[in-house]
């Protein structure tokens, strides 16, 4: 950390050998991330070879504010707590331990054949610290500092860093007794120019004062390096050599990526005749010891070829076998995952039942894998588009094909018993002429016989009406030749007090008259007593001046009360929408349903026109998926 200095012009520096290019917006950033940043950066502005006023407002995320607003650390500078802890005479003792420091194999073999025992980390998160994500998903590796002052303390070095944040900060400090992370590792930092920001977790190596704590100091830096490498499922790859990988240096960073200029942590390594091949050996060491570590979970998955091996015990990656045509071409239930030298393995087998059926390990890097989580078990009627294929199991491989080509079946009765979702795709399961197969939610439609007179295919709320009767939410009005939903009419709020006790599985107090008698209109003979009840429990209808006011739901009102069924929770950014015709008690929920994609009328929300039984369906069915 350095204090900062006023400067108006840093000039390229001749060592760096890559040009900075940016990848923030192959993330996914929305298109106004490209535009030309809005923060008035005077043009020109170079720092460390990068003309930031060129930078998008994506981009700028990773560069420091001070860099700017036209400052730049300086090297020289030293923290004021190093002149408090200045004394001449320990240049003369470090420059003896120099002389006498043995090979740096010394200090690992010392640490791993001593068992040496790692400092617990601290999570002392500083919450004034910006928060802004990596470019992609996470981070992509760890870079390796030190501070480069000898005359300072890991609390002294958290200190000035918090104090002068605006310049640079890192996620943790580590010294001989303790690891302190200071910035939650999920979200990125200002650690060693722009573009290491935007894809790496930096690490600080505070200095001491002898040879005995330098060893832990390191025993501690690589524990913790190796647990994030871990953590983060990233494995180990040197980038000091080619500039690829997930342990990095501060110098490799100058090297390969630019944006920067230090050099550390090899000078002050060197001081204790320790360098950086011994510690990248430290740290993949550290890796292998972390062992297996497993959890519980619900996926499915797919071997991606008959040459991926199949592992009885992943540690001994020696013995395997190959998928072959055995085991590829179809689909596996996934119980059990592990974690083992930062790589990710699966547990497969061919029953859903956990502990059944098991075949092997398998690296996540040899097969196809997505969530697997139940919908519901409730009865629905569908029928074949004919199109597709029906399977025995979800998601199902060549071999699990049942009915290979659906066009034949086109129109025929599906029974559905069971929904579930795998990735983001919903499957039914069910019977479907005698036999009993899954086929995805495209391939299928609203049987005829279960059809609303009123909601024909391809008119207003036909998809969302038609979700809510399979899951037993909604239901219409019988009629001599069939049924109707009625979707045009308005919704009174009693009826949505029965679709919210419904869709929320709110549970019916034991005293329903006691809970009524808040309201002066309703008691216990109302038809839907215990659904109005109900949700005055939940909170979502406690009336006014004492009344439950059973007339019908205006879209303003309707806004609040599913903001409130639904716990919508307000978030960084708004959808434009225009709020001038909403009363102020509705204004933040109507903002909210726009926010969630709940509603999308952003000129005119017609407040005050009641909401319409076909429309509040396709409300409430957007914010169960919300």
């Amino acid at each position: 950390m350095r204090r900062s200095v006023i400067i108006a012009f840093i000039a390229v520096l001749s060592f760096l050998s890559v040009p900075l290019q940016f990848s923030a917006h192959e993330s996914g950033s929305d298109d106004h991330s490209e535009e030309p940043n809005k923060q008035e950066i005077e043009e020109g502005t170079e720092v460390h070879g990068i003309d930031i006023s060129e930078l998008t407002e994506e981009e700028l995320k990773y560069v420091p504010e001070s860099w700017r607003d036209g400052k730049i650390e300086e090297d020289e500078t030293e923290h004021p707590e190093a002149e408090e802890h200045y004394d001449p005479e320990e240049d003369n003792e470090k420059e003896e331990r120099n002389i006498s420091l043995q090979e740096s194999s010394y200090i690992n073999n010392y640490i791993l054949n001593n068992g040496l025992s790692a400092a617990q980390t601290e999570y002392n998160h500083l919450h004034h610290l910006p928060k802004f994500g990596y470019r992609f998903t996470g981070p992509e590796g760890i870079v390796a500092h030190e501070t480069a002052n000898d005359y300072s303390t890991i609390d002294g070095e958290i200190s000035y860093m918090s104090r002068n944040y605006q310049n640079a900060f890192v996620h943790a400090f580590v010294d001989h007794e303790r690891v302190i992370e200071v910035h939650p590792t999920n979200y990125a930092a200002w650690g060693a120019g722009p573009v290491a920001n935007e894809r790496f977790i930096h690490v600080e190596l505070v200095r001491v004062d002898n040879k005995n704590q330098f060893i832990r100091s390191i025993n501690n830096y690589a524990t913790y390096i190796a647990g994030l490498l871990y953590k983060y499922n990233l494995g180990y790859d040197n980038a000091e050599w080619d500039g690829e990988g997930t342990l990095w240096s501060h110098e490799a960073v100058s090297r390969y990526l630019g944006g920067t200029n230090h050099v550390d942590p090899h000078g002050y390594f060197e001081r204790y005749g320790y360098d950086w091949a011994a510690f990248a050996r430290l740290v993949y060491a550290k890796l292998n010891d972390m062992g297996m570590q497993t959890e519980n979970t619900s996926k499915l998955g797919k071997i991606k070829s008959e040459e991926d091996p199949i592992y009885g015990d992943p540690e001994d990656n020696q013995n395997y076998k190959k998928a072959g045509e055995t085991y590829s071409d179809h689909v596996y239930f996934i119980k059990q995952q592990g974690k083992l030298r930062g790589q990710t393995y699966y547990l497969i087998s061919d029953h859903h039942k956990r502990g059944e059926g098991v075949i092997g390990w398998v690296n996540s890097r040899d097969i196809n894998v997505k969530s697997h989580t139940g919908i519901d078990s409730k009865d629905k009627i569908k029928a074949v588009k004919g199109s597709g294929s029906a399977y025995s199991l979800a998601w199902g491989g060549e071999k699990d094909k049942v009915y290979p080509d659906l066009s034949t079946m086109e129109g025929e009765k599906f029974e559905v018993d069971l929904t579930e979702e795998v990735g983001s795709t919903t499957w039914y399961r069910g019977m479907l002429n005698g036999k009993r197969v899954w086929i995805q939610e495209r391939h299928v439609e609203q049987f005829a016989n279960t059809m609303f007179n009123d909601v024909p295919p391809g008119s207003s709320h036909f998809d969302t009406i038609y979700e809510l009767v399979d899951m037993g939410v909604i239901n219409g009005y019988p009629t001599e030749d069939g049924a109707e939903f009625r979707p045009g009419e308005s919704l009174s709020r009693s009826h949505a007090a029965v679709i919210f006790t419904n869709t929320l599985d709110l549970p019916i107090p034991d005293d329903v008259d006691g809970v009524l008698r808040n309201f002066d209109d309703i008691d216990g003979s109302h038809m839907y007593a215990d659904q109005i009840a109900a949700t005055y429990k939940a909170g979502i209808f406690r009336g006014s001046n004492g009344k439950f006011m059973d007339q019908p739901l205006t879209r303003e009102q309707m806004a609040t009360v599913i903001a409130e069924a639904f716990d919508l929770e307000d978030a960084e950014g708004y959808t434009d929408i225009k709020l001038s015709s909403v009363s102020p008690d509705h204004k933040r929920n109507v903002q909210l349903l726009a926010h969630h994609g709940i509603t999308s009328v952003p000129e005119n929300f017609r407040s005050y026109e009641n909401v319409t039984r076909g429309q509040f369906a396709t409300f409430v069915f957007k914010a169960m998926k919300n």
